[in-house]
């Protein structure tokens, strides 16, 4: 009568079925953890562009190694819109935005 007891791989395979679920709440739960941290910052960026459109103050935009001047005109979709006095027209990916001061 051959052996019955199931080979390493189906016993190691049973056991990833089993703890799937867990392991996707536990993925979830990290995802949600980052998003919050990174809310925090990216919500005092936004402030910042805020006040710039409502005080038709400047802001400096820092994205990458560059730096953007300008007077926020719009805030919408993902984007800010602005304008400077070289440019009529300024679309930065918020998104993008390392930090902003103004």
């Amino acid at each position: 009568m051959p052996d019955q007891s199931p080979s390493p791989v189906n016993q190691r395979r049973r056991q990833l079925v089993r703890d799937l679920p867990m392991l996707a709440v536990a993925a979830s739960l990290t995802s949600l953890h980052s998003n919050t941290a990174s809310a925090a910052p990216m919500n005092a960026i936004e402030q910042s562009l805020e006040n710039s459109r409502t005080n038709k103050r400047g802001v400096t935009v820092y994205v990458g190694s560059a730096s953007v001047a300008m007077v926020v005109t719009e805030i919408a979709d993902g984007f800010v819109i602005g304008r400077s006095q070289q440019y009529d027209r300024i679309v930065v990916r918020l998104d993008r935005i390392d930090a902003a001061m103004g």
